[in-house]
């Protein structure tokens, strides 16, 4: 007799181990790769030399920043679910934000949808508002790149492979950015082009893709006003160009001369790197977004060490103070879903 379900569980189990264990390489091969030829002593040097002021700062501009980000996010949902609670919000934010820097894989990118799906916003649209977020965060990280790029130094020990990496990234944010207003604008035929393709690979998978994007669509609806589209346009730019700032004034206080486009530069490396699949906080290849960002503007790679150090740190401070307040502010079935989830 055919059991299949006990056979199912084991299957999923073993892709997920082997997923963390895949993770779990990738970053520590990212932080054998910033560390190689690093010195010590130099490194502890540059660390005695931290300024408290810069870091505090560094701290408290990141907490401010974190809520555009949730302001931003609650635009969305607002528009979603009008009679929503700030306070659901806000909790939602700050445990599923909290939850996708400290979980592996960016599994903590699920969190948000669970978590404000108990204040009543439908778990499809609410995954829409994810997608949306993370388009707008890609394309604008993306220009930056390419915006700054022209500002590095041509003799820069720059790797071939990041402009190949940007440019992926660009590609494919703006495919799907195109996809998804051509989809708005002829939403019968994209989708029906799109079933077609899929069912040559999979009926139940093109079943499933159309109804995703159908779901995506109606959130999407979120941002139908002009004045709603620039405010989360305006809100995005504030947000990674402000980060971009933080960096470059935590790096200027371990090299003053280092110029302001090297943080933005950074930022947009960094956002590139942490796509990589990595182990829990983004370990190795947070570090190694610093290393390729502020390496291509001449920083010694002792200095560089220490300034990614030091924001990781700070970084996870910042994020176990948001999950603080999420915390405290969610509610009570809130808190119940994210003890699951975690």
């Amino acid at each position: 007799m055919k059991r299949p379900e006990p056979l199912a569980k084991p299957r999923r189990g073993i892709h997920h181990v082997i997923q963390a264990i895949i993770a779990l390489i990738v970053s520590v091969l990212s932080i054998w790769w910033v560390f190689k030829g690093a010195d010590a002593d130099k490194m502890w040097t540059n660390l005695a030399q931290s300024s408290a002021s810069a870091i505090t700062i560094f701290l408290l501009g990141h907490l401010i920043l974190h809520g555009f980000r949730v302001l931003r996010w609650g635009l969305y949902i607002n528009h979603i679910q009008p009679n929503i609670s700030n306070r659901s919000i806000l909790a939602a934010a700050n445990l599923g934000i909290g939850a996708t820097f400290l979980l592996p894989l960016r599994l903590g990118e699920f969190v948000r949808p669970t978590l404000i799906n108990r204040a009543g916003v439908r778990f499809g649209s609410a995954v829409a508002s994810i997608v949306v977020e993370r388009i707008a965060d890609g394309l604008c990280s993306v220009g930056m790149f390419f915006i700054f790029f022209s500002f590095v130094p041509d003799s820069a020990p720059l790797p071939d492979k990041l402009t190949q990496l940007s440019s992926g990234a660009a590609i494919a944010f703006g495919g799907g950015l195109l996809f998804l207003i051509a989809a708005a604008f002829a939403r019968v035929p994209v989708l029906g082009m799109t079933r077609r393709i899929l069912q040559r690979v999979s009926p139940s998978l093109a079943d499933k893709a159309v109804s995703l994007i159908e779901t995506f669509l109606d959130g999407l609806a979120a941002l139908g006003s002009t004045w709603r589209a620039l405010v989360y346009i305006t809100l995005t730019v504030v947000y990674w160009g402000g980060s971009g700032i933080l960096i470059w004034l935590l790096a200027a206080s371990y090299q003053p001369d280092i110029p302001l486009v090297s943080g933005l530069f950074t930022i947009a490396v960094l956002v590139f790197a942490v796509m990589i699949p990595a182990g829990p906080a983004f370990a190795g290849t947070f570090e190694v977004g610093f290393t390729l960002g502020f390496g291509a503007f001449g920083l010694d790679p002792n200095i560089i060490i220490v300034i990614a150090v030091v924001a990781h740190v700070v970084q996870f401070i910042a994020t176990g103070l948001i999950i603080f307040v999420g915390v405290m502010v969610a509610q009570p079935d809130q808190r119940t879903e994210a003890r699951v989830i975690t």
